[in-house]
Formats: C-alpha cells, structure tokens, sequence
C-alpha cells in the first residue's frame, strides 16, 4: 500500500554512475556522468530510483507537484 514519499539521499552522493534525473515523472532535467553533474542537481534530494547496469534513474519532486497528488488514489492502485 502506498502511503507517501520518502525523501532519501542527495543524488550527490552516488559515485561512479552515469545517472538520469526525471523531475515530477516527465521532465528529464540531467542525463550524464554523475562527476559532471551540476551542483544544483547533485543537492537534490530524491524519492525513488531505477536501477540497471547502464544508467541510475534518481525521481525528484517538486513540493508543488508532492501537493498535487492524491495520495488516497495511489493507495487504491497500489
């Protein structure tokens, strides 16, 4: 069941890995080599990833679009 977010880590903190940012479930906002990630994107923190061998998929959220959803709906399809 499905019952909220939780925030982890900084992307920041992952070492070694070719990464892939999506912001609120569609924009892709990095995609590259963690090192030569921007600051202002190795500071976000994220709430899910995906792994695979190639790419680190890290899914941030913005406080505005968090409130937009209804988490009473996303208990149901959990």
């Amino acid at each position: 069941m499905f019952v909220s977010f939780k925030k982890y880590q900084k992307i920041g903190l992952a070492r070694m890995v070719n990464i892939k940012v999506i912001r609120n479930d569609k924009d892709v906002i990095y995609e590259g080599d963690i090192k030569d990630a921007p600051e202002e994107i190795k500071n976000m923190f994220y709430y899910k990833t995906e792994v695979s061998s190639e790419v680190t998929i890290f899914y941030v959220y913005t406080d505005d679009y968090l409130a937009t959803l209804n988490m009473d709906e996303l208990n149901k399809q959990a």
